[in-house]
């Protein structure tokens, strides 16, 4: 803190200052941490339900993985087009467009109050091995659920 108190210029210097100053090296991020349209073609056609509709609708909103699997039928409104986003990382709530994830949305069988559910009806806590499996099955390599957060605002801007 001191040594950002220098560099912000509000101190001259540290009490350390003499005896050791270290500077962080910056991090090179060269993870492609978003999908073209042929690798999501690909993961699309790899996964099986209800994983596809979850990816779908995660690259149609944005969404968080938490907000995707907590969404509930009270939460859609199919006549605006939006999805209440209660429980958010940040602690506030939002509307979500749903945009091209309507479709999807509609199609899910109503087996309970989430939209998101297995078989028998029970809400899906975790699906990493399934994600996995898709990726390698759509040969994408050091894919995280998270890069479709990213894929969603890529496409948006491109």
């Amino acid at each position: 803190m001191l040594s950002k108190a220098v560099d912000w210029e509000v101190m001259q210097s540290g009490p350390a200052e003499k005896v050791l100053r270290i500077k962080k090296l910056k991090e090179r991020n060269t993870r492609n941490n978003y999908l073209s349209e042929e690798q999501l073609t690909a993961l699309l056609e790899s996964s099986f339900e209800p994983l596809k509709s979850i990816i779908w609708v995660a690259v149609c909103t944005g969404m968080r993985r938490g907000e995707l699997l907590r969404i509930t039928w009270n939460d859609l409104d199919f006549n605006a087009g939006y999805i209440h986003v209660g429980d958010t990382k940040t602690g506030h709530s939002r509307k979500v467009p749903m945009g091209r994830a309507r479709d999807v949305l509609k199609s899910q069988p109503k087996m309970g109050p989430f939209v998101f559910t297995n078989k028998i009806g029970e809400p899906i806590k975790d699906f990493r091995g399934a994600f996995l499996g898709a990726c390698k099955r759509a040969g994408i390599e050091d894919l995280h659920f998270h890069d479709l957060r990213h894929t969603f605002c890529s496409h948006m801007v491109m």
